[in-house]
């Protein structure tokens, strides 16, 4: 369990991350991959059977999400495009992971009943 509250509870550390970047820069992208992460962190937190597909979900959209504020970041104080996929490649790696190992311990014993 106590897994289960630190990944969930990292989540939301970058999903405040996230928050406070994108009301800072006024970018709405930076805003969904904050909101997609907090999705995440509860979903871990509360530890239900569905939390698994909804955790694995939200990290890869808030990944996929990012991609797209960091690329418009760079764009607007010239950085190389190497360098944002750089940028990118690593913050989602850190969602990724977290969310990943959080999934890990997840309980599967809920969805083993619904599917008998």
């Amino acid at each position: 369990m106590f897994v289960l509250r630190a990944a969930g509870s990292t989540l939301l550390i970058y999903a405040l991350f996230n928050a406070a970047f994108g009301l800072n820069r006024q970018e709405l992208p930076w805003l969904i991959s904050a909101v997609l992460l907090t999705i995440g962190g509860i979903s871990l937190l509360v530890a239900q059977p569905w939390s698994r597909i909804v955790v694995l979900a939200s990290a890869a959209a808030a990944a996929a999400v990012g991609a797209i504020s960091q690329f418009r970041t760079a764009q607007d104080v010239n950085i190389s495009l190497e360098s944002a996929t750089v940028a990118w490649a690593l913050w989602s790696a850190l969602w990724l992971a977290t969310a990943y190992i959080g999934s890990k311990y997840l309980s599967d014993k809920g969805v083993v009943l619904q599917e008998l």
